[in-house]
């Protein structure tokens, strides 16, 4: 064991910090992800302010989502042919493109929601490409048996960007308007952009294949011949329509508990990073002691938990508890599901596989966002939130009693990579 590593970089957990490279990805993971929580943050309390509508704000969130079935399936093509960090750049740029559109729309005053929705669907379709550009950057450039802690790791970043966002989002909203806030976010992506010129080109499949890395159909006979992918396929799109279109009533259960004003929404969403924070660096030992199938199967089940609880509580202490668990719990199985993925499929195709998935789960997802929202107006938020988690509860136990091997199939190893991949060495 290297002396000059720091014990505290020698656990499981904070291996992958060794590597460089994974270091940059993880600031820019922070970066863009503070930037889009800020982002989503000041325009939804702008839009309560404003009067807007459960339904309203679910369109919106909607949208948020629409463009990114499209963009992940180009990300995975991008990063195959051409390297993680190219995919990253392209996205990047893109969501600068969006957050400044988004900027210039709000300066206005209380815009047309079609105006919202337009720049809302281009900042999703750009978080499509960066999703899975950072996820197989993440993963590959550390050793195959850190790919967990990886990836768990990422979310650190995701739940930097919950907690910055979430406190940030009120002083700057009403320091320097919805508009100032935007402009913010926009910084904050063009320091990710920098980084992902840091990290230089990464190409984790071999060169020479061409055109060939532009072709989903691999990929897709891929899906066809793993049996656990497919499952991992189906828990993703479930989760998607049962389970995260609480984004669409968590504004309101947040407003009737804590206020509609910035700061108690900000604040819902920063509790939310500190689950997040705790399930990044806990989810690699865990993976690495029970499986990913374990993983998968028991986040899923918390989450459902998690969102009873939501709908269940009436006071603030509650709903902030619901609100540190349920994101916790989510990324949980989000990214196991990636973890999954990545260890079954050649490094040939990773990029591709992650994009059918995340295109899978990214296409469903406004059918969940708007789906809640009319749910929600119609018959009321926890009544909506009740069934949507006893529906999934139920799904993922018949998923488990037809097919019971997935968790012990699902393992952190899985089978050996049809191509060595090299990761960087670690610092010294």
């Amino acid at each position: 064991m290297n002396p000059m590593v720091p014990d505290r970089l020698r656990s499981p957990a904070m291996q992958p910090l060794r590597y460089p490279r994974y270091r940059l990805a993880l600031g820019i993971s922070t970066l863009a992800w503070t930037a889009l929580w800020l982002c989503n943050i000041a325009v939804v309390a702008g839009m309560l302010q404003a009067g807007r509508t459960s339904a309203e704000i679910g369109l919106f969130q909607g949208f948020w989502t629409l463009g990114v079935p499209l963009s992940v399936i180009a990300g995975g093509l991008v990063t195959d042919r051409f390297g993680p960090t190219i995919s990253l750049r392209i996205g990047l740029g893109l969501e600068l493109a969006g957050m400044s559109l988004m900027a210039v729309f709000v300066g206005g005053g209380d815009p047309p929601l079609p105006l919202l929705l337009l720049a809302a669907m281009l900042i999703g379709s750009s978080d499509g490409m960066t999703n899975v550009g950072i996820n197989v950057l993440a993963g590959g450039v550390v050793p195959r048996d850190l790919m967990a802690s990886a990836i768990g790791m990422l979310l650190l970043g995701l739940a930097t960007g919950r907690i910055v966002g979430g406190t940030v989002a009120g002083p700057a909203v009403n320091a320097f308007g919805a508009s100032g806030a935007l402009v913010l976010c926009a910084v904050l992506v063009l320091g990710a952009l920098g980084l992902s010129l840091a990290v230089g080109r990464v190409q984790l499949a071999p060169t020479g294949m061409g055109r060939a890395y532009l072709d989903l159909r691999p990929a897709v006979r891929w899906y066809r011949g793993m049996p656990d992918a497919r499952v991992v396929l189906l828990i993703g799109g479930l989760m998607a329509v049962l389970v995260y279109g609480y984004f669409s009533l968590l504004p309101v259960i947040v407003g009737q508990t804590m206020g509609t004003d910035t700061t108690s929404q900000g604040l819902a969403m920063a509790a939310g990073g500190v689950g997040v924070a705790v399930a990044a660096v806990l989810m690699g030992p865990i993976a690495r002691r029970f499986g990913v199938g374990r993983l998968l199967i028991g986040a899923v089940l918390a989450a459902t938990g998690a969102l009873t609880l939501l709908a269940l509580g009436q006071t603030a202490l509650v709903v902030l508890v619901a609100v540190t668990l349920l994101p916790a719990f989510t990324n949980v199985q989000a990214a196991s599901a990636n973890v999954a993925l990545q260890t079954l499929s050649p490094p040939t195709m990773r990029g591709r596989v992650v994009g059918l998935y995340s295109m899978t789960f990214s296409a469903l997802l406004p059918v969940g966002t708007i789906t809640a929202g009319w749910l929600g107006t119609r018959f009321g938020v926890r009544e909506t939130l009740i069934v949507l988690a006893a529906t999934m509860a139920i799904a993922v136990v018949v998923i488990y009693r037809l097919r019971p091997s997935l968790v012990r199939e699902l393992a952190v190893a899985g089978p050996p990579p049809a191509v060595a991949v090299s990761a960087e060495p670690p610092a010294a």
